[in-house]
């Protein structure tokens, strides 16, 4: 039902359908948790089916895109990437498997370049992207009432249904809201109201969740919001009286809280030499500088293979890198890990570009937001996997289109 249903909307929305990928991945993400034991029905693979077939029938309807800098790093890493795997995994499938997600958001990043052209597309995916995050409040709502999907600490606590739960997108989408909602010339009382909800509850399940990560951008985030923010005085109203609502709801659950808490920072004793991120990481650097093989370091091993079977003889347990630098360095080596490197420079220099002009409301909060957002991304990826389709196309759709944004307006006043 899910690809049947999927397949329809491509056909009903042919190339418009990047517009709706954001809610498209985040209900995809939530029903991997129901369906991910069964292959026909996982949602993970039809998504990943889906997705293709959309990008392939863009490449065939327009063949001659929009390009920039960053168009040419993007084929040279991927065709380099396929090169590599060919060459050094010991399992093609497992290799290919992970690496078609890495394909798929780079080639989404390289549609919506193409893609964003005019002020009522930015406009459209911008009420998505609201709809979304209340699609997002509400699917945690229900996760916690039916008690669905998996308790990360405590059994029977804070429930999360999805890869990289709905939580950890939630929060980047807050994070990119006043660069998202700059594409909007008015915003009504409603909306605003609706806004306050979505800082409210996503600041509550980020607290709920204990994702340590998540926690320390998320905080930093909205932190620098407020200080480069407008109107402090109505907004620091607006903060006292979501705060009392938010102080109300955690001490009506402490109890619990404070259990999760224990269990996450107090009883489990934590050591940054202990810490699986900190420990690949390290053992990757010590495999370069030891080891005398220079294709190896070079070149990587085993690109992007994390089949069980490699994952037990790695770690003693089926347990893949999740830190992207560990992930490059070891399937990539030091030359594929140069070229990402370039790539994602080639990327975040785009950022820089966004003319003041262009900013409806208030200038500092919207550049700020974009470094913000950068800032998330690297913290995310640095703790939590190259592979997530979700967060990555998010974050390189919303740059794309700050960037033609700035394109269309240059050429207009040229």
């Amino acid at each position: 039902m899910f690809l049947i249903l999927s397949l329809i909307s491509l056909i009903r929305f042919g190339e418009k359908a990047i517009l709706y990928i954001l809610p498209y991945n985040a209900i995809s993400d939530t029903l991997v948790f129901f369906t991910r034991d069964i292959w026909l029905l996982n949602s993970g693979y039809l998504r990943a089916i889906v997705l293709m077939l959309f990008i392939v029938s863009y490449y065939l309807k327009r063949p001659k895109m929009r390009s920039n800098d960053v168009i040419p790093w993007i084929y040279i890493f991927i065709i380099v990437s396929l090169m590599l795997i060919i060459i050094n995994s010991s399992s093609l499938i497992a290799s290919y498997t992970y690496f078609l997600r890495v394909i798929i958001y780079l080639l989404l990043m390289r549609i919506s370049i193409d893609y964003f052209d005019t002020r009522d597309k930015f406009q459209t995916f911008a009420k998505v992207v609201f709809i979304t995050s209340l699609l997002l409040i509400i699917v945690n709502v229900l996760v916690q009432i039916f008690q669905l999907g998996e308790s990360n600490y405590v059994e029977g606590t804070f429930y999360e249904a999805g890869e990289g739960s709905a939580t950890i997108l939630l929060a980047f989408i807050v994070i990119s809201f006043p660069v998202v909602f700059n594409f909007e010339k008015t915003k009504s009382k409603i909306r605003v109201l609706l806004a306050g909800l979505i800082y409210l509850s996503t600041f509550i399940f980020v607290i709920f969740s204990f994702r340590r990560t998540t926690m320390i951008y998320f905080g930093i985030s909205m932190i620098i919001q407020y200080a480069f923010s407008k109107y402090k005085l109505t907004k620091s109203l607006g903060i006292v009286f979501l705060g009392i609502i938010a102080l109300v709801i955690l001490i009506s659950v402490q109890d619990t809280l404070i259990e999760v808490y224990e269990v996450r920072f107090v009883k489990t004793e934590w050591h940054l030499e202990k810490e699986g991120r900190y420990v690949e990481s390290s053992d990757i650097f010590d495999r370069i500088i030891e080891r005398n093989d220079l294709y190896t370091n070079l070149f990587g091993r085993e690109t992007f293979n994390f089949s069980p079977e490699r994952n037990i003889k790695e770690f003693g347990y089926n347990r893949q890198y999740h830190n992207i630098f560990a992930i490059l360095l070891d399937g990539l080596g030091v030359f594929g890990s140069l070229i990402f490197v370039i790539l994602m420079v080639q990327i975040f220099l785009h950022i820089r570009g966004i003319p003041d002009a262009l900013i409806v409301d208030n200038k500092r909060l919207v550049k700020v937001s974009l470094y913000l957002l950068v800032f998330a991304y690297f913290v995310q990826i640095a703790s939590f996997g190259f592979e997530m389709i979700t967060i990555h196309s998010y974050t390189f759709m919303v740059i794309a289109m700050s960037y033609n944004f700035s394109q269309l307006y240059r050429n207009k006043n040229a």
